[in-house]
């Protein structure tokens, strides 16, 4: 929480078009105010949270009114469930396709491996738990990735209760969005496995089930309110108060947020000088020395920056509430630098041209035009490799989510249940 009024001040500084830069005092501070405009959109005013329990309920057969009839049958479920063995009956593997007519061979090895990778990764039963959160909480929300084990493309469906887009949007909206929030709930030992925090710094739990919606797990079907069992079915069991959930228990919270940043970054351009005394004479080896001069550069190349935060360490000292901060982790950066060094140093590939005639040269050893490698400065091998790199990746420039809503609602960026 903001501590003072001073600080809430200086926190104006910043906003979606100004951020704090990595390293800065004050990342965990203005991300953590972003985090909570986000949630208490979703929770104070929307209250889609408390909505999304009282759908699931009714998914559940748990009735409004006092009397529970002896058989109960419950049409919601029956028609959620009917309808999402409908929409995934069917296995929607993707088609593979290539411009080359002449070589099938190749698009039928890409095919079966798309259909292995989608049998082995399960994707079926994603996609019958994606439909099911769109019927009954009204938008589906997936998040695509890489496995950093196996290299293959990674498909999550996410609990509605764990995301948090920015406010003021409308109709899944997501490439228009400037950020979003998924949250998680880990052990203190998780935290410091995946992010480094030292084991001096105490990690607080305060895992929230408000905003977890862990609720959901005890709820059953029956009357609204019940006094000693009597409004269930002869086959259910009274139901007992049940307390934290253990999915939460000693856990603390961690906030993903997804930020499109156009920060530029300045480099000092530098040069080689020789010191002299003052008769002229070379002084020692020659130094590096700045010029004055600046090299301007996207601190984030597709504009995508990750920020991880965690709200229990905001007010310790030496984490200040940041966990992480990167550019986006869905590109290898290490890759694409390596392409450039090779462009700089190998350069590119053009055809000697006479210029006498200014016809290409014909190479005599093999009949075909002759070729010589032409030097590319670092500045333009930069820009050829991003240009490049922009079709290969698919979420350069996006954050790694995918929204569905069940039915448009266009007052607001979630969609609604048919409940």
């Amino acid at each position: 929480m903001i501590e003072t009024t001073a600080e809430a001040s200086l926190l104006k500084k910043f906003n979606l078009k100004k951020l704090p830069a990595a390293g800065s005092e004050w990342v965990g501070k203005y991300f953590f105010k972003l985090w909570e405009d986000a949630r208490k959109e979703k929770i104070g005013h929307l209250g889609l949270h408390q909505r999304w329990l009282d759908l699931h309920a009714l998914y559940r057969g748990k009735k409004r009114s006092k009397k529970y009839p002896r058989v109960g049958v419950n049409f919601i479920f029956k028609y959620i469930e009917s309808y999402c063995a409908t929409l995934t009956e069917k296995v929607p593997i993707a088609d593979i396709s290539a411009d080359d007519a002449d070589d099938p061979y190749t698009v039928k090895a890409f095919q079966k491996e798309s259909e292995e990778w989608w049998n082995e990764t399960e994707q079926q039963a994603n996609l019958h738990s994606s439909v099911k959160d769109m019927m009954i909480f009204g938008t589906t929300i997936e998040k695509g990735g890489i496995d950093q084990e196996s290299g293959d493309p990674l498909i999550t469906v996410l609990d509605d209760f764990n995301c948090f887009p920015c406010p003021g949007f409308k109709k899944l909206e997501l490439d228009k969005l400037p950020y979003f929030c998924e949250i998680s709930f880990l052990y203190d030992w998780e935290i410091r496995k995946m992010f480094g925090v030292p084991d001096n710094i105490t990690i607080p739990a305060d895992a929230d089930e408000q905003v977890a919606g862990t609720i959901r797990e005890t709820t059953r079907g029956g009357a609204a309110e019940s006094e000693s069992g009597r409004h269930y079915p002869s086959n259910y069991a009274p139901i007992q108060e049940q307390g934290q959930s253990e999915q939460l228990k000693d856990k603390t919270m961690v906030v993903e947020i997804w930020i499109r940043d156009n920060s530029i970054a300045k480099e000092p351009i530098k040069t080689m000088q020789q010191q002299t005394d003052d008769l002229g004479r070379p002084v020692g080896d020659p130094a590096e020395v700045e010029t004055g001069e600046f090299n301007e550069y996207p601190a984030y190349p597709d504009g995508i920056r990750k920020v991880t935060i965690c709200p229990a360490l905001l007010h310790d000292t030496d984490v200040k509430g940041v966990l992480d901060d990167s550019i986006n982790p869905n590109i290898n950066w290490n890759l694409l630098s390596e392409r450039v060094n090779v462009l700089v140093e190998t350069g590119v590939p053009q055809p000697v041209v006479d210029q006498a005639t200014g016809q290409p040269v014909v190479d005599p050893n093999t009949g075909q035009p002759a070729i010589q490698m032409i030097s590319v400065p670092p500045e333009d091998a930069t820009s050829m490799i991003m240009e490049r790199a922009k079709i290969c990746y698919p979420l350069w420039g996006k954050f790694p989510y995918s929204a569905v809503s069940s039915r448009e609602d266009s007052s607001q960026w979630w969609g609604f249940s048919i409940i």
